[in-house]
């Protein structure tokens, strides 16, 4: 079985309406960071994407944060992380995740990715699809954290 290393902790852009998807989240980065997970995240600094990354850094774990360029000039980028990535599209963003991680968490926020974009164009369901290709040699695992 191949081992699990960098995490791509794929959600949103706001908190949600529960307050625990907030503590939730919180204490998602917490544990990744101590046990050595790096967290692969959108590069977003507001809601559940800033969470992540910013429990994560202050747990003492390293964050990869990956950004289209027109996001991070819109001023939404987390760029103090340890790795920043700027991408020229969402697609090469997404593409660019795939890449940094090993397996997928899906929280509060992501699965609105899913349920309003077609098929194959957008959001978590066309990583998947994307990793089952055959030039990939990746080994995708998908967990998903509800609180």
């Amino acid at each position: 079985m191949p081992t699990i290393k960098n995490v791509c902790a794929f959600c949103g852009s706001n908190h949600g309406y529960d307050p625990q998807f907030l503590e939730q989240t919180n204490a998602l980065g917490t544990y990744l960071a101590h046990h050595d997970h790096p967290v692969v995240y959108g590069g977003g600094k507001e809601g559940l994407m800033g969470a992540i990354a910013t429990s994560t850094m202050a747990a003492g774990g390293q964050v990869i944060g990956i950004i289209p360029t027109f996001l991070r000039e819109m001023g939404l980028a987390k760029d103090d992380v340890t790795t920043f990535i700027e991408t020229a599209t969402m697609d090469e963003r997404k593409d660019e995740m795939l890449r940094q991680s090993d397996a997928f968490i899906v929280l509060p926020g992501a699965l609105e990715h899913l349920k309003n974009s077609p098929p194959c164009s957008h959001g978590v369901k066309s990583m998947f699809i994307k990793s089952q290709l055959p030039y990939s040699i990746l080994t995708t695992t998908l967990m998903i954290w509800l609180p």
